[in-house]
């Protein structure tokens, strides 16, 4: 059984073979490249309204040029940039959050990204840690506390130089769907706790 669509080019052929659908690779090389501009993200606590989305996108990230949003399933959102910079702004200028609390992971949309299973899909994100005691502020010892929930990709400036000794901030690669603690526990020869 074969299906053609109404246009006369051949690029546009689909073909269907006992329930099997080839579909032509230019047309979904066509899709890879519209969409290698998108972002794909959920927010950790709770998932608002497409509308709400849209109006907090358009007050808080300032593009120069749109950026589209479009709700998915699972409370998962694509956002669509018009240029390689913006959506390079959006990712590295982070955290975003609606609300000033329910945060939002972001992460480059990639082919066969599946919104029903969040398993495998990473993001970068800034994590702050308030109350950590100086004699912990080693760059080793940070890379072993965000080891533990995320992989380690840098310490910002400020916590390198100590120009501020509010909280550390951290770097680090996590699984889209990570709960972040809201204590760590240091074990030494004694147990230290600081809250989030």
């Amino acid at each position: 059984m074969g299906i053609t669509s109404n246009s006369p080019t051949p690029q546009t052929k689909c073909v269907v073979s006992d329930h099997r659908v080839e579909v032509l690779d230019v047309l979904v090389n066509s899709a890879i490249a519209e969409l290698s501009l998108s972002l794909f993200g959920k927010f950790q606590a709770f998932c608002p309204p497409l509308d709400l989305v849209k109006k907090c996108v358009a007050t808080r990230w300032k593009l120069k040029g749109s950026v589209t949003s479009s709700a998915m399933a699972n409370g998962f959102f694509l956002f669509s940039f018009i240029n390689q910079s913006n959506m390079a702004t959006i990712l590295t200028d982070g955290p975003w959050t609606y609300r000033n609390s329910n945060f939002l992971s972001l992460c480059k949309w990639k082919p066969n990204l599946d919104p029903w299973s969040d398993l495998g899909v990473v993001t970068p994100m800034w994590i702050c840690l308030p109350g950590l005691p100086l004699e912990f502020w080693n760059l080793e010892i940070l890379k072993g506390i965000t080891n533990s929930f995320g992989n380690f990709l840098a310490i910002d400036s400020i916590t390198q130089y100590k120009s501020h000794l509010l909280f550390v901030r951290v770097h680090v690669n996590v699984a889209i769907n990570t709960v972040f603690p809201t204590k760590v526990i240091l074990s030494l020869s004694w147990t230290l706790g600081f809250n989030k």
